[in-house]
């Protein structure tokens, strides 16, 4: 197994043996009925579900549409009114200013918040233009153009990061090399499948501290096999 993509194939092929795949679905799910999710709604979802649970970052997005109906309306409320309705995601103040902040820039260059021109961008282009609004890092832009845009792309969240450090597979420190290094070697179609369970095993099972070895659907491809934290 010395080679990336190789080794990437054979993780992606245990993991749905153990999960399924989870092709269709996407984090925040609830987000919208369509396959994919507007541009804006997971750069959002995905700002919001920093440090807290699925459901608590669910809650704040919902409350946010709710309210707003739409982005241009979010994107010239208070801050304090939008850090109200997501408190429940934590990190509330930190939050609503960073997505007041993008929301504003976003609205400035696209007043109707469609974005819809991104899709005919390359990869490239839509990752280098996201990331230059302050405060969406490289995993935010990458969840953006998969999510929401189709593309090719291996989001890094802590999850994955720590599943495949532990594998040996990749310990780049910069997050956008090794988004890039992963996005390069993975079979095309399989970036999605591959971060959704990822980050299933990085929760559940290869946690940060006392990790469940023995349960582990990677267990014989890791050299970690029976080390406790």
């Amino acid at each position: 197994m010395t080679d990336l993509g190789e080794r990437l194939r054979q993780v992606d092929e245990l993991l749905r043996q153990a999960y399924g795949d989870p092709g269709h679905r996407r984090p925040g799910e609830f987000l919208l009925s369509d396959q994919r999710g507007h541009p804006v709604d997971v750069l959002v979802a995905t700002l919001l579900s920093q440090s807290t649970t699925d459901r608590q970052s669910a809650r704040a997005l919902e409350a946010l549409r709710r309210r707003f109906c739409r982005w241009d309306r979010a994107a010239s409320a208070a801050v304090e009114e939008i850090a109200e309705l997501i408190a429940g995601a934590g990190l509330q103040q930190q939050k609503a200013q960073r997505i007041s902040r993008i929301l504003a820039g976003l609205k400035r260059v696209d007043p109707t918040m469609t974005l819809s021109f991104l899709h005919h961008w390359d990869t490239g282009s839509i990752l280098s233009w996201l990331r230059s609004f302050e405060g969406v890092g490289p995993k935010t832009a990458a969840c953006v153009a998969l999510f929401a845009l189709g593309r090719h792309q291996v989001p890094v969240d802590t999850h994955v990061r720590r599943v495949l450090g532990r594998l040996g597979i990749a310990r780049e420190k910069d997050t956008a090399t090794l988004q890039r290094k992963l996005s390069q070697a993975v079979p095309r179609g399989r970036g999605l499948s591959l971060h959704l369970n990822l980050m299933r095993l990085g929760r559940s099972v290869c946690r940060p501290r006392r990790p469940r070895c023995g349960c582990c659907p990677l267990r014989a491809l890791c050299p970690r096999e029976g080390v406790r934290d």
